[in-house]
């Protein structure tokens, strides 16, 4: 295993035994409080644990017997002082194996629980704070509920009422917060997407109408399943208090009276600011607003006679292909942005660096493709449009990677652009971000791959890339990806 920060920092000689497809074979653990990073490595017989100093200096280092092959996927962690919990689970969610380790004295214990969520469905699990959670909901109620891993190694239950999330059609016919964000029914919403404000996001993953944020002592809910307003929800961790806003979104209006008009529409919650998006084949509308203030700090109305003067480089089509010269398209019209985005799933996304803002907005359309999947890394245009696949499980664990992606089979249209703290246009290229630094290394990592062995082709008959490496982890530690 080799850890990298933009240059090789560590190496670690794991003597790795795989056992076929397996999503536990690595993970990282930052200690916020301590600088510290955790390394776990298991292959088909063993777990092995490495802790590292701010320096990547190696501190200690375990080993156990590996959790049985059922936990499958991580799912979360805890910290307690010097004992790190891990948890995993399997593919029902309803058992779960915790492996618990202190570095100092040297102890692992490995506990088994088995959850009875009753008539309650499993939606997300996350760390906040260094605490575990596995959030549910129930059938046909406005209750979630938040189950918190103890030291004793139990859950504490607590009950919220989301009413702020339940809805009902022109039949009075009632959607709960369990349907918003677990299927895809009337609304066509699917389920909850976990947003990492730490790391650039794809327009795959923020084209989802249900959203979830985390900040310093708030998880932030977000629905855009009506096309008038976005919903939002606050839950305190501190108190579990709960507070809750609406947010009407632009609106396009019909050309002719009498005659509806269809369009898109989605959110994006970034630093506080409330971005949202309204957008067809004729015309896009685009509003920042402040969440506490509720001031609208800029707008943007776009016709398809009109250009673009806010986009930072062309308008870029990205995938839908399988020959990577094919990847990526340049595109120039107006008109042409706003029919394939306005038939897309629309998201926005938000990167910023020092005094500037960067706004992605685009789309994507899921392409059905034949043969095995061509690995892209994180797929180009990184805080442009990620062509990232979600990773379920396993990205509830580590958003990071789920946000950089990995397998794509999706189509994406969308533009850059460049804003001052006062929203006002700023000239010259996109930014580059980290996913961006991280896809060139592993690019090169590949070509030197191929150089390196020069009996492997690198492409098929067909101009496939013949996927042999694969990026298998990257982590945010010390507000550095590695």
């Amino acid at each position: 295993m080799v850890l990298l920060a933009q240059k090789e920092v560590k190496v670690i000689e794991t003597n790795f035994k795989g056992s076929g497809f397996n999503n536990k074979e690595s993970l990282a653990i930052s200690n916020k409080n301590t600088g510290e990073l955790v390394i776990l490595v298991e292959d088909s017989k063993y777990t092995k644990l490495y802790l590292f100093d701010t320096n990547f200096k190696l501190k200690a280092e375990l080993k156990t017997d590996r959790l049985q092959k059922n936990f499958k996927s991580f799912v979360g962690y805890s910290i307690d002082n010097d004992v790190y919990s891990i948890v995993f689970t399997d593919n029902k969610i309803k058992r779960f194996g915790i492996l618990s380790f202190n570095f100092k004295t040297k102890t692992l214990n490995q506990d088994e629980l088995v959850v009875d969520f009753e008539k309650e469905k499993y939606i997300k699990s996350l760390t906040h704070n260094d605490t575990f959670y596995i959030i549910t909901a129930s059938k046909k109620s406005e209750k979630v509920h938040f189950y918190s891993l103890s030291n004793d190694k139990t859950f504490k239950k607590k009950t919220i009422p989301f009413d702020h999330f339940v809805f009902a059609n022109d039949q009075n016919y009632k959607k709960y917060p369990v349907d918003l964000f677990r299927s895809v029914g009337w609304f066509g919403s699917g389920s909850i997407v976990r947003i990492d404000s730490n790391s650039p996001n794809s327009i795959e993953n923020t084209s989802s109408k249900n959203k979830l944020y985390q900040t310093k002592n708030e998880l932030i809910f977000t629905t855009d399943v009506l096309k008038g307003e976005t919903r939002i929800i606050k839950v305190d961790m501190n108190d579990f208090s709960v507070t809750s806003s609406s947010f009407e979104k632009p609106v396009i209006f019909p050309t002719e009276p009498g005659f509806p008009v269809s369009y898109k529409h989605n959110s994006f919650i970034h630093n506080g600011i409330l971005y949202q998006l309204s957008i067809n084949s004729k015309e896009m509308k685009f509003v920042a607003i402040g969440l506490d203030s509720k001031t609208k700090l800029k707008e943007i109305n776009l016709k398809k006679e009109d250009s673009i003067t806010f986009k930072n480089g062309p308008i870029i089509q990205e995938g839908g292909s399988s020959f990577q010269s094919a990847r990526i398209r340049k595109l120039e019209k107006t008109s042409k942005f706003l029919r394939k985005v306005g038939n897309s799933d629309v998201g926005i996304t938000a990167y910023k660096k020092s005094d500037t803002l960067q706004l992605t907005i685009g789309g994507y359309i899921v392409v059905q493709s034949s043969g095995a999947p061509i690995l892209v890394g994180g797929g180009g245009a990184i805080g442009g449009a990620i062509s990232g696949a979600a990773f379920a499980l396993s990205s509830a664990f580590n958003p990071t990677f789920g946000a950089y992606g990995a397998y794509s089979s999706t189509k994406s249209t969308y533009i850059d652009c460049k804003f001052d703290k006062d929203f006002k246009h700023i000239e010259g290229d996109r930014l580059e971000n980290a996913f961006d630094k991280i896809k060139i290394f592993e690019d090169n990592f590949v070509e030197n791959y191929f150089s390196n062995n020069k009996n492997i082709k690198k492409e098929d008959q067909f101009g496939k890339i013949t996927p042999r490496m694969k990026l298998k982890n990257v982590f945010y530690h010390n507000n550095k990806y590695i």
